[in-house]
């Protein structure tokens, strides 16, 4: 229970697609009672769905709902999911409407990146939403370009001659993350010649020991495997605010970069002091310091340790980062999907995430949670759904009824990561990716499917979208005469 609300839209524009005015009325289940993240879901529902768009006006209502069902909880991109699947949703029908070409309309209604940093005018998780950086056109050229969306009608067209119901749906995003208010790390080299880090966050298998061991080896020239790391023990790590909303790199990652230089450059002092050199003169390794252009004459981190407690300088650091503002990663997917004329059943064919992470220290691990996200984001499109009977009993309570993804329905996840707009609020210039894998997942999909069928606005608003559904509009569209099988 956590995606449960109902939208009653309103939007102006003109003939040229430009976005005037946007109205939502949103009704938002929250179950029996409200959870300890209080009304967390419907604030981000609220606070992001603007999205990437410059509007010249909107008016946002939310009613909390409290009813008979489970408590609503917070998955992966509360709140930005619906949203984004609302408002996407909202630019295919002007676009449809207009006979626009909907990444055309998105174009035209994006916020500049000259206009960065953008106040939206919204407020969430106690901040102003207040755009860091972005170049929004840039990255759905690039998306464009990668899916040869300019030959897409041909392709369409083609399927349809051969009994293919062929369409391609588009989703912008703009996700929040690196939620503050502060985190902290501990770094240092003991006294046996050993580094570790201290951290505040938790490691819930999206790759934090990695993440915090490169970027502290990378400033203390050794392996990352050289690095013990510390988290989630409270006899060792006295406080820390965790892993949660997207924060881990922007916030602990931070932290432990912060230290690890500091604590570089304690080091290099004392390899002043034991060889009687400048600073420039000296380089770290793997093995320790030493002499540049004499590799011969070094110290091992045990006599680095040593030295130091010889000379009183400290090699423990304690860092404490506050983060200033939250950052905002932003990115578009594209879905191209095959629908089956008789049965509905939906074939993704292709799909695509371009995402802007600011800088992405590990690509690799930036790139496993875009995909484990949509995968996540295509359970809530296609198959996942808490159903209920007139008496309120629960009809897929068993993973029997209750449609997971699974490997045979992940597709091929096409990702490209750029770097163009790195945030403002921390020395590194990251931002958060564990949530817009999910985000733009429901809208892409859907707005693939009824590209597919040439289906009118009102078609497939509500998630998710069964073969069941698919063919009944199918059957409607075709007694309309607006879907003709060749």
């Amino acid at each position: 229970h956590s995606r449960e609300q109902r939208h009653h839209l309103t939007v102006g524009f003109d003939d040229s697609g430009r976005l005037l005015g946007l109205e939502d009325e949103i009704w938002v289940n929250t179950g029996a009672y409200i959870r300890t993240h209080g009304v967390t879901v419907p604030e981000l529902t609220q606070a992001m769905l603007p999205g990437p768009y410059d509007w010249p006006a909107f008016h946002l209502i939310t009613h909390v709902v409290v009813t008979n069902k489970t408590p609503m909880g917070t998955y992966r991109a509360p709140g930005r999911y619906e949203g984004t699947f609302v408002r996407e949703r909202l630019v295919e029908a002007v676009a449809h409407t207009l006979h626009l070409d909907p990444t055309v309309v998105r174009d035209r209604n994006f916020i500049q990146s000259e206009q960065m940093p953008y106040t939206v005018g919204t407020h969430g998780l106690g901040e102003d939403v207040v755009f860091d950086s972005g170049d929004y056109s840039r990255i759905l050229t690039i998306a464009k370009q990668h899916v040869q969306w300019a030959d897409f009608p041909g392709r369409k067209a083609q399927a349809r001659e051969q009994g293919h119901l062929r369409g391609m749906g588009w989703a912008f995003f703009v996700e929040k993350s690196g939620l503050g208010p502060w985190e902290q790390a501990r770094v240092g080299l003991g006294a046996e010649g050993t580094f570790y880090c201290h951290s505040g966050l938790a490691a819930l298998g999206q790759g934090t020991e990695t993440l915090l061991a490169q970027l502290i080896s990378d400033q203390l020239g050794i392996k990352p495997e050289q690095v013990k790391l510390v988290h989630g023990d409270t006899d060792v790590v006295p406080a820390g605010n965790g892993s949660f909303a997207s924060r881990g790199t922007a916030t602990g990652g931070i932290a432990a970069y912060v230290a690890a230089k500091e604590l570089r450059k304690r080091i290099l002092i004392v390899a002043e002091h034991c060889f009687e050199a400048a600073p420039l003169d000296l380089q770290l390794g793997p093995e320790g310091p030493y002499l540049v252009g004499s590799p011969s004459r070094r110290m091992g981190w045990r006599q680095v340790a040593a030295y130091a407690g010889n000379v009183g300088i400290e090699l423990d650091v304690r860092e404490r980062y506050d983060a200033p503002h939250m950052t905002y990663p932003y990115g578009v997917h594209a879905a191209e999907v095959d629908v089956d004329w008789e049965t509905g059943r939906i074939s993704i064919e292709r799909y695509l995430i371009a995402y802007d992470v600011g800088r992405a220290v590990n690509p690799a691990l930036v790139k496993g949670q875009i995909r484990g996200g949509m995968v996540q984001g295509l359970g809530g499109a296609l198959l996942e759904e808490l159903a209920y009977d007139d008496d309120g009993q629960l009809l897929s309570g068993t993973f029997m009824d209750y449609l997971l993804p699974t490997s045979c329905e992940a597709p091929d996840i096409e990702v490209i990561i750029t770097e163009d707009a790195p945030s403002r609020h921390n020395p590194l210039g990251v931002k958060g990716c564990g949530e817009g894998g999910t985000t733009g997942v429901g809208a892409a999909l859907a707005n693939a499917v009824a590209d597919a069928l040439d289906a009118p606005p009102e078609a497939f608003t509500a998630l998710p979208i069964r073969p069941e559904t698919a063919r009944a509009w199918i059957r409607r569209l075709s007694a309309l005469q607006r879907l003709d099988r060749l």
